[in-house]
């Protein structure tokens, strides 16, 4: 293997007391994280974000038409309510089992067979003919659309290098939000012009396709199979796009690498496919600072879909709005959780870098493009937003309930204005969370990202198949509703300070027990 030439890069440091220090030399050029330009990162994120953005479309596209569906399957609203629960229960499992599927095999493939799976769902939806059969398909739904944010997640993790990683998940899930914020316009709009069936075909045509972007566009990018991008993929459909010019390994900056590296020698290690890997995500749960981060996200994640969820019945209730008008009223849910979004995931880069520079600044180190240094304070620099942000959140579900009223005064702007400033203090958070729990496993985000699907969704469909029976005729109005799990927010905020206290010292351990078994291993094979 032909190696790089020795590069020396001086940078002048300055110690704690002010005292300037020598120039440090740096052996060898940390080789590039990825070849892909910022604008060819941007292209992929642009794609699996349209793909990730059907498991929410899917979901808040369907809420306007709840009453309808009720009316046409003659069945109850609590039995129609069951549909929206069993989304989420299979919205939170299937994506442990795709995810370490995709860190297995690779990405691309997984993708586009799981996107498959959830145009056929609708097709079934949009011919069923009685709730059971919504049921079975909403499932089937679920478990095709879900993955596609854990996989997505770990895509941006095969090409972007943390110091980047927060813009990108940012712009990730801002598309995610757009398809939220407009689900629910679409859904009032079809479903009270064209029949609640024409939801499900426009899903089908829509799903189909993006998978068509997916299969002409998307390369592989797991890092086992990809590396840097510098590595040629076999020439067939499960890993190159089937448009060679947006292959990365032909680009000017691949052949550059190439000849100073091997671009084999920035393969991670490839996992074995088994029925251990299923396992992966419920492991994850088990590590203390991954469990206090999946708690409090999970926690966040149940409130903001209680809310949500209610919206219909509680708009009908309270203003007698009509499916169409109800749609239109998410729309600053939406907007505000797109803001979010994006606004989280820019204060992430600054903050890493932030904490990046005082940190090389203190050791005397050259930044490194790759994973951080096992001491790198890598959770406060992620979660040094959060406080704020959970304060706006617990405020403004408050503010919420207590906006909810049968005076014929009330007015309608109140708690959509409250519903505009919880969608943005919920996503930020739940943004902030997803990224530092892909940056606590390295290598295999996709599972990481569906231990945390599988902790939020299955906590979530218990809050919401609790959330109507708790709003029921002679017992919790929205105002008490709303104040209780504000409470229970600010209770489980503490959570998140001992992340940023004890977490560091968790993850430290945690890569030297894993380094540890990898050594064992090897040495058992070689004897």
């Amino acid at each position: 293997m032909s190696q790089a030439p020795s590069k020396r890069s001086s940078t002048t440091l300055f110690s704690p007391e002010g005292a300037k220090s020598e120039y440090f030399e740096e052996p060898k050029a940390e080789p590039i994280y990825h070849v892909y330009t910022r604008r060819q990162k941007l292209a992929i994120v642009l794609l699996v974000s349209l793909a990730a953005a059907f498991s929410p479309l899917a979901s808040n596209i369907y809420f306007p038409a709840l009453e309808i569906i009720a009316k046409a399957t003659h069945s109850t609203p609590e039995t129609t309510s069951l549909t929206v629960t069993v989304y989420m229960v299979a919205q939170g499992i299937a994506p442990s089992i795709w995810g370490p599927i995709a860190d297995c095999v690779g990405r691309r493939q997984v993708l586009i067979y799981t996107l498959l799976l959830f145009v056929g769902a609708n097709i079934g939806l949009a011919l069923s003919s009685s709730i059971h059969m919504i049921m079975v398909f909403r499932v089937l739904q679920a478990a095709g659309s879900s993955s596609t944010i854990s996989i997505g997640a770990g895509v941006i993790a095969d090409i972007a290098p943390p110091a980047e990683r927060g813009g990108f998940i940012g712009l990730f899930a801002g598309i995610r939000q757009a398809a939220l914020a407009l689900g629910p316009v679409l859904g009032g709009v079809l479903g009270g012009t064209l029949g609640y069936r024409s939801i499900f075909w426009f899903l089908c045509i829509f799903g189909s396709a993006v998978t068509l972007l997916l299969v002409v566009f998307l390369p592989e990018t797991h890092r086992g199979i990809a590396g840097n991008g510098s590595v040629p993929l076999d020439n067939n459909l499960m890993y190159p796009p089937l448009l060679s010019p947006f292959a990365p390994w032909k680009c000017e900056k691949a052949k550059a690498f190439a000849e100073t590296e091997d671009p084999a020698s920035t393969l991670d290690e490839l996992p074995k496919l088994s029925w251990r890997i299923f396992l992966e995500p419920a492991k994850f749960l088990t590590e203390k600072d991954v469990a206090c981060t999946l708690f409090f996200g999970a926690i966040v994640y149940t409130v903001y879909s209680m809310v949500t969820s209610s919206m219909t019945f509680l708009l009908t209730q309270y203003y007698g709005l009509g499916t169409v008008e109800i749609g239109a009223s998410f729309i600053p849910n939406g907007v505000g959780c797109i803001l979010g979004s994006i606004i989280a995931g820019r204060t992430m880069d600054q903050d890493y870098a932030a904490y990046s520079t005082a940190y090389h600044l203190k050791n005397g180190q050259p930044p490194r493009k790759k994973q951080p240094p096992a001491d790198f304070p890598l959770e406060r620099a992620r979660l040094s937003q959060v406080p704020f942000l959970t304060a706006i959140f617990v405020i403004a579900t408050v503010a919420y309930g207590l906006c909810l009223r049968h005076d014929q005064r009330a007015i309608l702007a109140l708690p959509l204005i409250a519903q505009f400033v919880q969608g943005y203090a919920a996503t930020a958070v739940l943004n902030v969370n997803n990224t530092l729990t892909v940056d606590l496993y390295p290598g295999k985000s996709a599972s990481a990202t569906a231990a945390n699907n599988l902790a939020r969704c299955l906590v979530g469909a218990i809050g919401v198949s609790f959330t109507e029976e708790a709003l029921g005729p002679d017992r919790l109005t929205p105002t008490v509703l709303f104040a209780i799990l504000a409470g229970v927010v600010a209770i489980c905020a503490p959570s998140q300070i001992i992340e940023w206290r004890w977490g560091p010292k968790w993850r430290a351990q945690r890569m030297e027990r894993l380094e540890a078994q990898k050594l064992r291993q090897q040495e058992t094979e070689s004897s």
